[in-house]
């Protein structure tokens, strides 16, 4: 764990120094602790310090190497420029690579304390190399002495870098030769009969396993709800592109092949038409996806002008540069442009009047498509956020500095975006859809909603709910931190586990009994005294409004992700004893919990006939 020892002159008329210990990972576990945990400063200060991430971030496509911007070195047609589906440029903090996107935070919640703060030095025991040439970076910009003592130089990393750099071609290639292995049953598949229907609405989503609605011949799945149905009893032939990606939520490709070909053979009444990317992957596009790929280079990071010395982007270029460098070049560089001249493949067809619809989740893919759009689609393609927009999924934002400015005619930007509730049109405030054309629709994701009852279902004993998350190894946490509460606490409580819909969590893996699943997660939540989620969650919503008692477990390496974090109704933990001390006290949590009571209508749009969703397709349909 890092540590940073500063030593800084108190306002009293003293001449003592002063030493404070600031804590790179963790946060304050109680009141009386005096240390200083950057976690907490990066909450204080969240608005500006998340805005000048996003501001440094933004402004390195601006940057000079060889008299071009690095704009133009992403730069692969007129239409399409790769920087919008870096690593980089997403921001990403799932994927892997998120916790150098969170140390970059924290440098900037550093540099911040030290602004206000009387500084005269500060020494640093740390491991990573990359922390310490930044906490350099900060040391000079305030004009500090500074020591660094690194318990153990990660020499090995900086090895990586360079061999990745070397050898980034080759397995790049490899790469893709895998992955045309382990898909070739999905090449081609259902392209034909995406090709000769004319379709009203084409829907861009993420491939999970299909759920059969009532209509026997539709499907759908946990982001759409019964949207799809509602089209198909309005007559609205729909084509749905899908983004697949292999792993523990999605059918294999086996499966997937099957599943399109059943389907599509279903639909020869109901003009519906299922494809994926890799339906349109042929030699054509191969040959060109690999041309434009060696066309592009890697950068030379050293060469590139930073300009003020005194810049955010010095803070956290260390950080930076690594994956920068071969932003271009790598794996993911050569998947994006693969799925690029796909998805212009799959619009280039007679259906180029349909209106487009998309899942707004802010992945790099979503830039693709919304490039090959403007190039081929005469009509509007319009973002649909199906669930609330967390504060840190940097993803969906962009920085003051980009809204203000002209910059945003450069980025892809959809035409219009779907707001199924309050809770959307405010968290879009800092978005990069902020300026877009709204549409009022319902939502589809949070369509049980309705089932809340009006009474708090009594448990007849004390039991505790722990949703799990998407990581196990959240989950594995959140376990954890419950099964030591029980044992300092003076209550007798009852834990079980509700499994998350595409989990794998086996009871005999974490010592604790598992939870039938239930698609209504109002009526699983109101069965349970207390619930515990994690701050990443979307389940908050039905969390809070279910009436129960409340508490979200926080990351001790991550900041706070969770949508409703400024919220009353909310507790908020991040160890076994600020569990034990909430659990003594449940009749102060349910206090809180009350202000909500049934007003889920103040978070989401909720109908289930959407008529809102088909007044907006038919007025888009009507004027292409």
């Amino acid at each position: 764990m890092s540590k940073i020892y500063i030593h800084y002159k108190p306002s009293s008329k003293s001449d003592g120094l002063k030493t404070k210990v600031v804590h790179w990972e963790g946060r304050s576990k109680s009141a009386n602790d005096e240390s200083i945990y950057i976690l907490d400063e990066l909450e204080k200060y969240s608005d500006e310090i998340r805005d000048r991430y996003l501001e440094a971030i933004d402004k390195i496509p601006t940057l000079k190497l060889n008299k071009k911007s690095l704009f133009e070195h992403f730069k692969i047609t007129n239409s399409f420029n790769l920087w919008w589906s870096t690593k980089v440029s997403e921001k990403c903090m799932f994927s892997q690579g998120y916790k150098e996107k969170v140390d970059c935070l924290k440098l900037l919640a550093l540099d911040n304390y030290m602004s206000y703060k009387n500084i005269v030095d500060f020494k640093v025991k740390t491991s990573n190399k990359l922390l310490e040439r930044a906490l350099i970076q900060i040391a000079n910009k305030h004009g500090l002495n500074h020591e660094i003592d690194s318990e153990k130089a990660d020499y090995l990393r900086a090895q990586k870098i360079k061999i990745k750099n070397i050898l980034c071609r080759s397995k790049s290639i490899f790469s893709l030769l895998k992955y045309l292995w382990t898909r070739r049953m999905l090449l081609g598949i259902g392209s034909s009969k995406w090709r000769s229907l004319k379709t009203d609405l084409i829907i861009f989503s993420y491939f999970t396993n299909p759920i059969k609605t009532s209509l026997a011949r539709i499907y759908s799945n946990r982001f759409l709800g019964n949207l799809p149905e509602k089209l198909h009893i309005n007559r609205i032939s729909v084509g749905w592109l899908y983004l697949y990606d292999l792993g523990d939520h999605t059918l294999c490709p086996r499966e997937a092949s099957d599943f399109i070909r059943k389907a599509n053979n279903c639909y020869k009444e109901t003009h519906v038409v299922h494809v994926l990317i890799e339906s349109f992957i042929d030699v054509r596009v191969l040959l060109k996806s690999i041309e434009s790929w060696f066309s592009l280079k890697g950068l030379n990071c050293k060469e590139i002008n930073l300009g003020d010395g005194e810049s955010d982007l010095h803070l956290i270029w260390p950080y930076i540069k690594p994956e920068l460098s071969f932003a271009a070049i790598n794996t993911h560089a050569l998947r994006m442009i693969i799925n690029y001249f796909a998805i212009e493949e799959a619009l280039g067809s007679d259906n180029n009047r349909s209106l487009g619809l998309y899942l707004y989740e802010g992945e790099v893919n979503e830039y693709l498509l919304l490039q090959a759009w403007s190039r081929k689609m005469a009509n509007k393609i319009v973002a649909y956020p199906h669930s609330s927009i967390r504060y840190w999924d940097l993803r969906y934002h962009v920085s003051n500095y980009l809204l203000e400015s002209n910059n945003m005619s450069h980025r892809p930007q959809a035409d219009g975006i779907c707001i199924s509730g309050n809770l959307i049109r405010q968290s879009i405030r800092n978005s990069a859809m902020y300026y877009a054309t709204k549409y009022d629709v319902e939502t589809t994701r949070y369509e049980h909603l309705k089932y809340l009852s009006d009474d708090i279902i009594k448990s007849k004993e004390d039991n505790i709910l722990i949703v799990a998350d998407y990581d196990n190894n959240v989950t594995n946490r959140m376990v954890s931190i419950v099964l030591e509460s029980l044992r300092l606490t003076n209550k007798k409580f009852i834990p079980k586990l509700l499994p998350h819909p595409g989990g794998n969590i086996q009871s005999y893996d974490l010592q604790i009994d598992i939870a039938p699943r239930d698609i209504n997660l109002l009526k699983a939540f109101q069965k349970y005294s207390v619930i515990i989620i994690s701050h990443s969650t979307t389940a908050v919503v039905e969390a809070l409004i279910s009436k129960v008692n409340l508490i979200v477990c926080l990351d001790s390496s991550m900041p706070n992700m969770c949508p409703l974090r400024q919220d009353d109704g909310i507790n908020f933990i991040c160890n076994a004893e600020q569990l034990a001390a909430r659990l003594n006290n449940i009749s102060t949590i349910q206090s809180k919990i009350n202000i909500h009571k049934n007003n889920y209508q103040n978070f989401f749009t909720v109908s289930e006939g959407k008529e809102m969703w088909i007044k907006m397709v038919k007025n888009l349909t009507s004027t292409k």
